[in-house]
């Protein structure tokens, strides 16, 4: 009866152990995510070039002069997806989180606006 006591116990710790790690790991994924690092787009946005930077229904979404200075092939590589050109606008976001999107976006107006 004392061996079975022994084999439960180890049981319990060993499951106890791996349900630590699986979440560790979990929320480690989740954390990468949840983030964008900006400073990876934002030269791709010339002041010279951009009109106007909006936020619209979780895209962001920049009007340029001359659209066809724009590199979209890096911009999606750089990590924007749902990438829409409509005229001289791109439409894009970098999460799906509408928070992550916003700041996205707060951060590129202030650099083209020269903040």
């Amino acid at each position: 009866m004392g061996d079975y006591l022994f084999y439960i116990a180890l049981g319990s710790v060993l499951i106890t152990i791996t349900i630590i790690i699986i979440l560790t790991i979990h929320n480690k994924e989740n954390k990468q995510k949840n983030s964008f690092d900006v400073s990876v787009i934002l030269p791709l946005f010339d002041n010279a070039n951009v009109k106007k930077v909006e936020f619209i229904r979780n895209k962001i979404v920049v009007l340029f002069k001359d659209i066809n200075e724009f590199d979209v092939k890096t911009l999606h590589l750089k990590g924007a997806t749902g990438i829409t050109i409509v005229g001289d606008r791109v439409k894009f976001y970098v999460n799906e989180s509408i928070a992550i999107n916003e700041s996205v976006y707060k951060s590129i107006k202030e650099f083209v606006e020269g903040k």
